[in-house]
């Protein structure tokens, strides 16, 4: 991704406030109005988990079973019961493609994210910076993605 979709933003962290970029970093098809958050080595390599059932059809009806009504989100455990096998969640739209963001330090964002935000419904990603993140502890930053002011 070019650095044009780069956002600089300031952000409260339990070690103080931080200089941060936003930077897209992908995409992420979805064709069954859900995506999976989690290390893909437990799904992909040896037997499947048990919590996300033997095939397609049982992830759906135990997803119905457990998926939390006000976040139309669900949470797995390992086969040991402890939580961290992954997460999952419905998309605002649906199906679709949509972009991917990393959240980097300032100055080191060649390294490993810091955080990494999937955008299922954010028509405008500066309006969404600006408006929420800065209301939860970040300085005012109206500039642009990709450097550009706005009137102040």
């Amino acid at each position: 991704m070019s650095n044009n979709n780069n956002k600089e933003v300031k952000l409260k962290t339990s070690l103080g406030r931080m200089d941060f970029v936003i930077k897209q970093i992908g995409k992420v098809g979805v064709d069954s109005g859900l995506v999976w958050i989690g290390d893909p080595c437990y799904l992909l390599q040896g037997d499947r988990p048990e919590s996300v059932g033997k095939d397609w059809s049982e992830f759906c009806d135990i997803l119905d079973k457990k998926e939390d009504t006000e976040t139309k989100s669900s949470s797995f455990n390992h086969d040991f019961g402890h939580e961290g096998l992954g997460v999952c969640s419905s998309t605002k739209r649906g199906d679709g493609t949509y972009p991917v963001y990393g959240i980097y330090e300032k100055g080191d964002i060649r390294k490993t994210p810091n955080g990494i935000l999937i955008d299922f419904e954010i028509e405008n990603m500066n309006e969404f910076i600006y408006k929420y993140w800065n209301n939860s502890g970040m300085r005012k930053n109206k500039s642009k993605i990709g450097g550009e002011k706005e009137n102040e």
